[in-house]
């Protein structure tokens, strides 16, 4: 299969439109579908995937209905016994945990690109993003000295992709050989069809030159949306 074909191939409509950010998949403890899936969802709107954009919106519909503070959900049958039962989805149950930074931003990001979602049980985190674009510059110098930053550069990234705001100079090193944060920083992809390594949910995260580690299993999600991007 294609990298598209596996993604969607990590949906399950037929169970809530659920996503597993594992192949072959499974119900996890999983806890960043907003983001990831918010930015297919942005990305699928922009390149006009329908079939995408179904699966994404379904998701992230249920993900804010199930209940408060949703991480994850799925049928109570097949997930942890710990997990909340949903209120309003009979038969589903939900892992709670708030929401941070980089779910909202994402989402919102989504909406602002035509995704059919309610914002209404969503924080709005547009004035943290437009404080995290104020300091940006300085981050980026520091960020290469500093590792405990690390941490943080999504979060610095995604403040700009919903201010619609480029990366300060400092910044563009974390752009090589990254087509979403070159999306994110200027527009514009360089590296169109590339392929992130294989070492988690998200790996444009990873820390440039860092340490290569054994490819795993994970839902080739984010190259999808990097090639969507282009």
């Amino acid at each position: 299969m294609d990298i598209r074909d596996r993604v969607i191939s990590a949906f399950r409509p037929e169970e809530g439109y659920t996503y597993s950010h594992r192949l072959p998949f499974r119900y996890s403890n999983f806890i960043d579908g907003m983001a990831w899936v918010g930015m297919l969802c942005g990305a699928a709107r922009i390149a006009q995937d329908w079939e995408l954009i179904e699966l994404t919106e379904g998701y992230l519909i249920n993900l804010l209905l199930v209940g408060p503070d949703a991480r994850n959900f799925g049928p109570t049958a097949k997930t942890s016994p710990e997990w909340e039962r949903s209120a309003h989805m009979p038969g589903y149950s939900y892992k709670v945990k708030p929401q941070s930074f980089a779910g909202p931003a994402a989402l919102r990001w989504a909406v602002s690109k035509g995704a059919r979602v309610d914002l209404s049980l969503v924080p709005d985190v547009t004035r943290t993003a437009r404080a995290l674009c104020l300091v940006s510059p300085l981050f980026g110098l520091l960020v290469k000295h500093i590792k405990s930053l690390r941490q943080h550069v999504n979060s610095v990234m995604f403040a700009h992709l919903l201010t619609d705001s480029n990366t300060p100079s400092t910044m563009k090193f974390l752009e090589i050989k990254n087509p979403v944060y070159q999306y994110i920083g200027s527009g514009a992809v360089v590296d169109t069809d590339f392929v992130y390594p294989n070492t988690g949910p998200w790996p444009a995260k990873d820390w440039p030159d860092s340490p290569s580690v054994p490819e795993g299993d994970y839902t080739p999600l984010c190259s999808l949306v990097g090639q969507l991007l282009s």
